[in-house]
């Protein structure tokens, strides 16, 4: 049995402090089908600062970020927001 095809677009916000990699990953997701990047952000408090609803259905989350990590991010977030899904992703 085949499942339904998906309509909806899943949209994606991504943190990560490194340009090349923030401006790579937000490409690939613009690229894959059923996905849209809504939003890239070098830090914690750049997302705190400028996320809007709707709120992204997935946030990438890099764990080593200047000043808060991502990790404190994501309790933070998560207080906020606690339906917010959130993967987490690093280079170590």
């Amino acid at each position: 049995m085949d499942n339904p095809p998906v309509s909806a677009v899943i949209s994606v916000a991504i943190v990560d402090d490194d340009p090349e990699v923030l401006s790579n990953l937000s490409w690939m997701v613009d690229q894959a089908e059923g996905y849209r990047c809504t939003g890239s952000y070098a830090s914690c408090d750049v997302l705190f600062s400028g996320l809007a609803e709707p709120l992204p259905d997935v946030i990438l989350m890099d764990i080593g970020l200047p000043v808060k990590s991502g990790i404190e991010c994501t309790r933070e977030l998560k207080r906020m927001h606690p339906g917010i899904r959130i993967v987490m992703q690093t280079v170590y």
